[in-house]
């Protein structure tokens, strides 16, 4: 959970940090670094800075990780990305 500034020191060993990103129908708890249900009237969240590194698929499966799919746009479909494994207290399927 880093902000923009402390990012922008050195880049990661591995990977890339992101930033920019909104979470839809769920909030990142800052504090806890993990999702919850969004506030009322609340339909996006900001995402803090990510430090986004590549994986196998069969690494990263994580019983309380929720595979969140990452859109360019908020159109579905062709503007699919990746999928963050994004740490969760409850069930993923919730999500």
């Amino acid at each position: 959970n880093k902000s923009l500034e402390d990012c922008m020191e050195a880049p990661p060993r591995d990977g890339a940090y992101i930033h920019g990103l909104f979470m839809q129908g769920a909030r990142w708890n800052m504090s806890d670094a993990n999702i919850e249900t969004s506030r009322p009237r609340e339909l996006f969240c900001a995402m803090p800075v990510i430090c986004c590194r590549a994986a196998r698929q069969d690494k990263v499966q994580d019983a309380k990780a929720y595979s969140c799919p990452v859109y360019k746009t908020l159109q579905r479909g062709p503007t699919y990305v990746f999928s963050a494994q994004l740490k969760t207290k409850v069930t993923p399927a919730k999500w």
